[in-house]
């Protein structure tokens, strides 16, 4: 029940979800059509119709026309999905009213709680109701008639999550449906899931027949953000992305948010688990808010204690305990066949001969956790230690293995291995795991977390925040077990899970619960809310880090790590409206409303209002124009500090800023020159990094600063 009161403000939602089923390419392709936006007063009917009326100009008869027709884009999105050939596509892209002609292809999606909420300071005590009347929850009034849309694989009804036990009725602007499917109906949707649809047409389009693919397509996304915009929802969730970064033009997701910007509904968006490799980020355009991830305080410890006397602390989740008693300790790479001095457990690696009745130490690399284990329990070892190599050093995920588990560092990994190989006979003991709260420094950025810059455009500082994503407690599908390895046959109701998708609705919640709070605010200025008031120090008071133990940056964390209550009152916020990321794309020369006439003069896109400041290849000086807007006192002075990125000198003119009224807007400029005198160290794509503040005493507004130095 305290579950349940925590998320009803996160789970009063509206679920979309594109199935991700899949089989072979038909002979005819895919193209997306896109339009820009709808303009006139025109029924569903007359929509379609004008669509047939393209195809009809490039196929040889209405028939043709009508049978080749996937998806019809009615609502806010204008544009349709249909079979072309190649020479029917290029037609219809020579046409002046086509903003763009999209080839669809499969494409790599990835699906990008508990404790988490009272980490964040939304709540006082995981086992406690009790709720400080000074946090965003309290003063939202937990979220109440704000209807969050998810964007996501599916959905289990059946999970006690989902219960809408105590939730008032169904909010008035709802205008959406409960779509029945398979071993999904109408009854399935309560006052909780107050509604749900699925896509696949696209998907069937390019399959003969389903499968487990996890490809998914750009139209049948489209498809559900056009859904959604009409449907009434307030906050749009989606923790999906490819797997690497799409141009906008080409971008089912990108074309779906700016929609829903213009119809002022704020999307987050998972930033992408392909980190720690620089320039992974994905979702970057700047009319979303990109989420990364990053861990809590809480950690389920299960310890190797070693013959020696020595404790090492791991984390798992394993159901099952071995006997309390010391027992033989081998390292993999000396019991594999053939002999594998890597010692990652890799399937039908291990020899039964050496490995039945002893605990088995095995090194991450390939191979999944949990399948390292399945190889020792087959060979007959009756526990597993999954020690870390360098590159993931101190990040530590809790599993749900198949036998008695723990998952130790790098560090620690070293220290097991240095007594195995120095002991004539080393014997272990894994302990039963045990949930302990608060004793480890988080938030830490994990290595999987997609990293900057944004390669897509590079104006644009992106992640633009974390939160939590590492171990969550969520629910968990009967369909599927919680390790998904084959022959593990459990059934459990929650699963810990991590990702960049996990984060993503974090973030949403804490939309949702500001919108509720200030419901006129434009998305840009909630986001902006959560951007700037975002920390950059652990629960010790230390700089955050990354998984390694290194300083975490920018490219790692964007602004930093989401703090919602003190996102409810930040003072001040940047502004933008649809219009201004219409301007922006014409400054990078890409267009997605044929209607819009970009200015004579382009504009640099370093002037989108956004609450970070990224400046790629700079060669000697650049100004770049912000503008804030008072949200606090309504007489107050703002004053700014600057830390230059190193090896830059930036000044910010005027360095003082007067309001009179809340609601005012002022404008300032900020320029940025290379400091021919540097000879210091750069990051990644000669990056450097500083920030600036501007402060009344009470209020800190934060914006990071990334430049890339042209040496």
């Amino acid at each position: 029940m305290d579950n349940c009161n925590l998320f009803i403000f996160l789970q009063f939602l509206f679920l979309l979800f594109p199935f991700l089923l899949a089989s072979s390419a038909q002979d005819r392709q895919v193209y997306i059509v896109y339009l820009g936006e709808h303009h006139g007063d025109k029924t569903h009917q007359e929509i379609e119709e004008n669509h047939h009326s393209y195809l009809f100009s490039v196929k040889e008869t209405e028939e043709d026309a009508k049978s080749s027709l996937i998806y019809s884009y009615k609502n806010s999105i204008n544009g349709f999905a249909a079979f072309l050939t190649r020479q029917e596509a290029s037609e219809l892209s020579e046409r002046e009213e086509v903003v763009s002609v999209i080839r669809s292809h499969p494409r790599k999606y990835e699906l990008h709680t508990t404790r988490s909420w009272e980490f964040l300071g939304l709540q006082e005590s995981t086992n406690s109701r009790k709720i400080d009347k000074n946090s965003l929850l309290y003063q939202s009034g937990y979220g109440k008639d704000i209807i969050i849309g998810m964007l996501d694989s599916g959905i289990w009804p059946e999970s006690e999550s989902f219960s809408d036990e105590g939730m008032d009725d169904v909010p008035k602007q709802w205008n959406g449906t409960c779509q029945a499917g398979e071993a999904f109906n109408a009854s399935h949707c309560n006052k909780k899931i107050i509604g749900a649809r699925y896509y696949i047409d696209g998907f069937l389009a390019y399959y003969h027949h389903l499968n487990t693919s996890v490809d998914c397509f750009d139209e049948d996304i489209i498809a559900a953000f056009d859904d959604a915009i009409a449907d009434g929802v307030h906050v749009l969730s989606a923790s999906i992305g490819s797997t690497e970064p799409s141009s906008y033009e080409g971008d089912g997701i990108a074309i779906g948010s700016l929609h829903a910007v213009r119809k002022n509904i704020i999307v987050a968006l998972s930033a992408g688990n392909e980190g720690p490799t620089s320039a992974t980020v994905v979702n970057p355009a700047p009319w979303t808010i990109t989420v990364g991830a990053s861990s809590i305080d809480r950690v389920f410890s299960s310890a190797v204690v070693l013959e020696s006397g020595v404790q090492v602390q791991g984390q798992s989740v394993s159901p099952y305990q071995m006997e309390n008693k010391m027992h033989p300790l081998v390292f993999a790479g000396d019991v594999t066949v053939p002999k594998n001095e890597s010692g990652q457990c890799l399937p039908d690696s291990l020899s039964p001969e050496m490995v039945k009745g002893k605990i088995v130490m095995c090194f991450r690399g390939d191979g999944s956790r949990v399948g390292k284990g399945i190889e020792v329990k087959r060979a007959g070892g009756i526990g597993y230690i999954l020690g870390n190599n360098k590159a993931y050093g101190n990040q530590l995920s809790a599993d749900s293995h198949l036998l008695p588990a723990t998952h130790v560092t790098y560090e620690d990994a070293l220290r097991i291995l240095e007594y195995i190989n120095t002991t004539k006979q080393p014997k272990a003991l894994i302990t039963p795991a045990k949930t302990i709260l608060g004793n480890i420094r988080a938030p830490v950025v994990p290595d999987f977390s997609s990293r900057g810059p944004n390669i897509v455009s590079p104006q644009i500082l992106k992640p633009d925040i974390t939160a939590p994503g590492l171990n969550i407690l969520a629910a968990w599908s009967g369909a599927s077990s919680p390790s998904g390895e084959p022959g593990d046959k459990r059934v459990v109701k929650y699963n810990l899970d991590w990702g960049t998708s996990m984060a993503c609705p974090h973030v949403a919640g804490a939309l949702a619960l500001l919108k509720a709070v200030h419901p006129d605010w434009s998305s840009a200025a909630l986001r902006s809310a959560l951007m700037t008031s975002a920390r950059l120090v652990d629960n010790e008071g230390k700089p955050i880090t990354d998984a390694s133990g290194s300083q975490a940056g920018p490219f790692d964390f964007g602004l930093g790590h989401f703090d919602p209550n003190k996102a409810v009152d930040p003072g001040l916020v940047y502004d933008a409206a649809y219009e201004d990321y219409l301007v922006f794309l014409c400054g990078i020369g890409v267009t997605l409303e044929s209607s819009f006439e970009c200015p004579k003069k382009l504009p640099s896109p370093l002037d989108l209002n956004y609450p970070s400041v990224a400046i790629p290849e700079l060669k000697s000086t650049v100004t770049v124009t912000r503008t804030v807007t008072n949200v606090g006192p309504a007489r107050s002075v703002y004053y700014s500090s600057i830390e230059p990125p190193p090896g830059t000198d930036v000044k910010i003119w005027p360095s003082e800023l007067h309001f009179n009224h809340t609601g005012q807007k002022i404008s300032f400029t900020i320029t940025v020159k290379t400091d021919a005198k540097f000879t210091g160290r750069v990051g990644v794509d000669n990056y450097t990094f500083g920030s600036y503040k501007w402060s009344d005493g009470v209020h800190v507004v934060r914006s990071p600063m990334a430049v890339s130095l042209a040496l």
